[in-house]
């Protein structure tokens, strides 16, 4: 099977002091991208968690909390336009449904 190529940027500290601990394992960087990947694809994800650092986890909170309240305020308006459940999920479905036939164009080409 013939090897694909990745290429990436990130800044040069970051770089530096990644190599210096993967040299530390016996890794190369090259080596750290291929379990990294190997490790997406066993685990169908990310192989560990994402955080946001606690002050921008609070202001997502905030910004998010604001837009629920916004949304129920319009939804309390007169002539307000309400979609069951059912057709929502059969909205995304046929959304999903065309995203996945694209996508495997784009495969086959």
């Amino acid at each position: 099977m013939k090897d694909a190529s990745i290429r990436t940027r990130i800044d040069p500290k970051t770089k530096q002091e990644a190599q210096v601990l993967l040299k530390k394992f016996g890794l190369s960087m090259s080596d750290a991208i291929r379990l990294f990947l190997h490790q997406v694809v066993l685990e169908k994800g990310l192989p560990f968690e994402i955080r946001l650092p606690d002050n921008e986890a609070v202001e997502y909170d905030r910004w998010f909390r604001e837009q629920i309240e916004l949304e129920l305020a319009e939804s309390d308006k007169p002539g307000a336009e309400f979609i069951s459940h059912e057709e929502v999920g059969e909205r995304w479905a046929k959304k999903r449904e065309a995203l996945l036939r694209g996508a495997n164009k784009k495969a086959a080409q």
